[in-house]
């Protein structure tokens, strides 16, 4: 059995995501000069009316296999994908779940509040209920492996708002649906000085019960594979959190 490897990141999108021009091998060739023995390449399968066909399964799983092939030796290439809002498409969640995947990250990107991928100024408070609100029931119904950058409004809003008891509950939900968080380091290359979730979001995971997390850069360009990733290390270290990566569906333990 090969030993866990120790540089590894598990979010990044290459062209087969409707928001990123990256070839797969161009991930591969920055993440190995990184020094990298692992990555797990998650492209969206969205269901926004603007991406909702853009994802093909079988074109990504081509697509990683030639791949794979290609950087044998030099580096594992795992199959995932960043599966939107799972509670609300529970037929093709199962569909995804019978698929070769190593890891299925969910993720919470369209919840009735358009704006804020927008220029807008948006006032961060019904945004963020309305989120966690949503958050909550995607964590409860489970059916993946982890929740990718489980504050997402912080990366464009820039402010962090929450209930203690609505993430409390939202953690303590995780322990019962097998859930772990995503460190996710995007933030970081957005001008904010906190990963997402931050150390304090962290802290309170640890006290319900977490032991683990996930390291993911969310890079769609080459030069942002592994960004970031030292520090999601040191803080998740910092706090007596386990790095964790999925393997075959299995959860590896560094």
């Amino acid at each position: 059995m090969s030993k866990p490897a120790r540089v590894f990141d598990c979010h990044m999108h290459s062209h087969h995501s409707p928001d990123s021009l990256c070839l797969m091998r161009e991930l591969c060739e920055q993440a190995a000069a990184r020094g990298a023995e692992l990555i797990t390449i998650t492209d969206h399968w969205d269901f926004d009316v603007t991406c909702e066909e853009y994802y093909k399964p079988q074109a990504y799983f081509d697509d990683l296999e030639r791949t794979r092939e290609a950087f044998a030796g030099r580096l594992t290439v795992l199959a995932g994908v960043e599966f939107s809002e799972p509670h609300l498409h529970q037929a093709l969640l199962e569909d995804a779940n019978s698929m070769p995947y190593d890891y299925i990250l969910g993720s919470l990107h369209y919840w009735g509040f358009r704006g804020i991928y927008a220029d807008d100024a948006i006032y961060a408070g019904p945004c963020y209920d309305a989120y966690w609100h949503e958050l909550r029931r995607m964590v409860a119904y489970g059916g993946y492996d982890a929740v990718g950058h489980l504050d997402l409004p912080f990366r464009y809003l820039k402010v962090l708002e929450y209930e203690e008891d609505v993430v409390d509950e939202i953690f303590s939900l995780m322990q019962i649906t097998g859930l772990v968080p995503e460190i996710n380091t995007s933030s970081l290359r957005r001008g904010l000085n906190e990963t997402m979730p931050n150390e304090a979001l962290l802290r309170r995971y640890a006290a319900r019960g977490g032991k683990y997390v996930t390291l993911g850069s969310d890079a769609h360009h080459a030069e942002d594979v592994c960004a970031g990733l030292p520090e999601a290390r040191a803080l998740a270290d910092r706090l007596g959190l386990k790095a964790t990566y999925f393997q075959r569906r299995k959860q590896v333990i560094l």
